[in-house]
């Protein structure tokens, strides 16, 4: 055999083994589909009404409504509602934002019913509570 076939032989299957492996891969990464599921208030939501959802750098979910803040971890959801006399609980069920900056403080906005007030909160994930930046005007 020649140098020349041997190595057109190689080549040949060299390309035949990448082709098999793309293929091979095609066909695997179509069963892997991403796990999608609809969350309701069926299953724990406090509201079918979502204003804004924040995956954290924790991997927690938080989801804003005009019903509350809640946050998710995959198999839960922790409820936190506003309480006019705990100073370290929002003061509004009303949630219109939630973010999350690169120090990983997050923040939530929110709108004082009946009025025009807007407040800010900082939320302490230690404490589980919230920190007011911006109070009631």
């Amino acid at each position: 055999m020649s140098t020349y076939h041997y190595f057109a032989k190689r080549r040949y299957f060299i390309c035949f083994l990448l082709a098999a492996l793309l293929y091979s891969n095609i066909i695997f990464a179509q069963q892997n589909e991403p796990l999608f599921k609809h969350i309701t208030k069926a299953n724990g939501l406090i509201s079918n009404q979502v204003g804004a959802i924040l995956q954290d750098s924790k991997g927690f979910v938080w989801i804003v409504t005009q019903a509350g803040l809640q946050r998710y971890d995959g198999k839960r959801f922790t409820t936190y509602l506003s309480d006019v006399h705990d100073a370290d609980a929002l003061q509004s069920d009303w949630i219109s934002c939630v973010f999350e900056d690169s120090n990983h403080r997050l923040w939530i906005g929110s709108t004082v019913l009946l009025s025009d007030n807007t407040e800010l909160d900082v939320a302490r994930r230690r404490k589980d509570d919230f920190v007011k930046l911006i109070p009631k005007l």
